[in-house]
């Protein structure tokens, strides 16, 4: 059983260390996330790097998604708030 916070989440079935992914979290959310920058700085595999940049592409578009059903109804002097923050 693994009690490092991977199991029974999204994490799960994930290689890599949760520290290491925290990392690639806070490096993508600055827009650091090429293959080259977390091959040399975080020690990722390629494909590693091509999945996780991918998975946060697609919460991000489903978080928009979300708050473009919400919007149905409202005027255009409303602002939209959209925000690529993965913890709100």
């Amino acid at each position: 059983m693994r009690s490092d916070g991977q199991m029974g989440n999204w994490l799960e079935g994930s290689r890599l260390p949760i520290d290491k992914i925290v990392h690639f979290l806070y490096c993508w959310a600055f827009k650091l996330s090429s293959v080259k920058f977390c091959e040399r700085e975080l020690l990722m595999g390629h494909d590693a790097v091509v999945d996780f940049n991918n998975y946060c592409r697609e919460v991000c578009a489903w978080k928009m998604s979300l708050d473009d059903k919400s919007m149905i109804g409202m005027s255009i002097s409303q602002p939209a708030k959209y925000s690529l923050n993965l913890l709100t």
